[in-house]
């Protein structure tokens, strides 16, 4: 049996749990306001991004940003608890170092203001 890969996410300094995260690619985040950091390891990442070669992208590109969030959607998908509301979107990848064993992302994300909508 393939174990999942491990996924850790920080918004500032706070580890969040992957149920309060979902993804959504912008070129330019909006409204932002808030720095991500994401690891993913396990003992080979090649099956799951396929599409990413090893290597330092510093400005990675808009193909490279969207190929890792759809390798990434799908492991998210996997490994969620619970499908509730999201607290944040990440919205971008500015730095982005893929290893064999290990791929870090960090960008920029954007807070998700819950609203009730009242029709009195």
């Amino acid at each position: 049996m393939n174990q999942l890969p491990s996924i850790a996410v920080c918004i500032g300094e706070k580890e969040v749990s992957l149920d309060e995260i979902d993804l959504l690619y912008q070129r330019n985040p909006f409204p932002g306001g808030q720095q991500y950091c994401l690891r993913v390891a396990a003992p080979d990442l090649s099956r799951n991004f396929r599409s990413l070669e090893v290597g330092e992208y510093l400005e990675p590109t808009e193909k490279h940003a969207k190929d890792f969030f759809w390798h990434l959607t799908s492991l998210l998908h996997q490994q969620r608890r619970e499908r509730t509301p999201s607290l944040y979107l990440i919205n971008s990848v500015t730095n982005l170092s893929v290893k064999p064993h290990e791929i870090v992302a960090h960008g920029v994300c954007s807070q998700i203001v819950q609203t009730k909508l009242s029709y009195e």
